[in-house]
């Protein structure tokens, strides 16, 4: 089995390891230095775990391409595995070329085209979408729409220029911000310049992962997001699982084939994201491709399973994975900044020993005493929380404390999420 994997700056070197496990033949596409299409961490043990390394500038579709091609004329790609939206597309088409498994790549367009996505899903999604062509076009599509709505590119990532518009007021804020700003430059083409305008819905929002091979559809998790109290467009964590009531519940798998039946999506792994409004589900997005951030983890430990053992049953073995049963609750939560402040320069703490309650693990993204800038979007977070327990209050109550207390220890105010009590 000759697995081709398309690496992104956040490709796990467990994806890696498990692979070679399984005694694949792997060939690594690396795109260039310094770009979301490569992650420096894997260098040093990237030759241990792959068989043929390749760097081209994959940013390119035409030498995405070519790159592909060639390392399948020296030696068949059986699978090809590519975890990160940044890729997914290429993947898809470069993989329909050459005949090999991978999901349609008429569907993972559709799926990253908010737009045409919820166009296509309109009878069952029943949410008013419009689409504006540029920036320029963007203030008249949005006065014709109404307020509240909600903007934000139409191919995009991690949140990057989204925004809830309540007022011609925030309009004209939202269009000084995008201005000065030029995103879609900066991540690649991966964020498109065009727009999509929603209408805005209150309610819970959830995650909901998909595992589907033909006619086969498996509903891996389901995860409860978490949005900041001050920005609903910033996800700050995610339990997992969420155990619906059955009748929420048989109304998500409905909602679930509903859409993959109206996308004609065939195979693959799904991360869907959606709103639990009165009226049921509505779509938020369906990305064609694993759940990201730190959702593996919670995934894996919550459910005593391998999250990779997913992938490759899906693209490479083409067998339905087995449904883990989950053994505990897990609780992600990203720190972001409430405003731009420094952290302070000493940092030598443990919080596993204070908080006993639960299995906690802290990670710090940036260096002590480092500037940091307000979070505005899924991006730029400075730490991270994971949480495990046998008791789901238990993580909320924990979730609080530890919060509280990396103010103290940061030194900065941080982004509390809904829910959030202080005492």
């Amino acid at each position: 089995m000759h697995v081709l994997v398309i690496e992104s700056f956040s490709t796990p070197l467990q994806l890696l390891k498990d692979a070679r496990a399984r005694n694949y033949e792997v060939s690594i596409l690396r795109g260039l230095p310094d770009t979301l299409f490569q992650n420096s961490k894997l260098d040093p043990e990237l030759a241990k775990y792959s068989d043929n390394i390749v760097v081209a500038d994959i940013a390119q579709y035409s030498e995405f391409e070519r790159a592909v091609i060639d390392i399948h004329s020296k030696k068949q790609i059986n699978a090809i595995i590519a975890l990160s939206e940044y890729s997914v597309e290429f993947a898809s088409q470069t993989a329909e070329i050459l005949n090999i498994p991978f999901t349609r790549a008429s569907a993972v367009s559709m799926a990253r085209n908010k737009f045409q996505s919820k166009e296509l899903f309109k009878a069952k999604n029943r949410i008013r979408n419009a689409r504006a062509q540029d920036v320029s076009s963007l203030k008249n599509t949005v006065l014709k729409f109404g307020f509240p709505c909600v903007v934000k590119p139409n191919r995009g990532a991690a949140s990057l220029n989204a925004a809830i518009l309540r007022s011609e007021e925030d309009l004209n804020a939202y269009l000084s911000k995008i201005q000065k700003t030029n995103i879609a430059s900066e991540l690649c083409g991966v964020v498109s310049s065009d727009f999509v305008v929603e209408e805005y819905h209150q309610g819970p929002m959830f995650s909901i992962e998909v595992a589907q091979l033909k006619n086969a559809v498996a509903i891996l998790a389901v995860g409860r997001r978490f949005r900041a109290q001050n920005s609903e467009v910033i996800e700050l964590g995610t339990l997992m699982p969420f155990l619906l009531e059955k009748n929420i519940r048989d109304d998500c798998e409905f909602f679930v084939l509903d859409l993959l039946k109206t996308l004609q999506i065939d195979l693959g792994i799904y991360h869907i994201e959606v709103i639990l409004t009165q009226n049921g589900f509505r779509l938020i997005e369906i990305n064609p491709r694993l759940m990201g951030g730190s959702l593996p983890t919670l995934y894996s430990k919550t459910h005593e399973t391998n999250v990779y053992d997913l992938v490759f049953d899906i693209y490479c073995e083409r067998n339905m994975p087995r449904l883990a049963k989950h053994a505990i609750f897990g609780m992600s939560f990203f720190l972001g900044a409430a405003g731009d402040s420094t952290l302070k320069k000493d940092l030598s703490f443990e919080l596993d020993k204070e908080f006993k309650d639960c299995s906690l693990d802290f990670t710090l993204f940036v260096e002590p005493g480092s500037q940091v800038k307000a979070v505005a979007s899924n991006h730029g977070y400075i730490g991270r929380i994971l949480l495990f327990s046998e008791n789901v209050e238990e993580l909320f109550h924990t979730r609080d404390k530890v919060i509280l207390k990396l103010e103290e220890l940061l030194g900065v105010e941080l982004c509390k999420p809904e829910g959030f009590q202080s005492e």
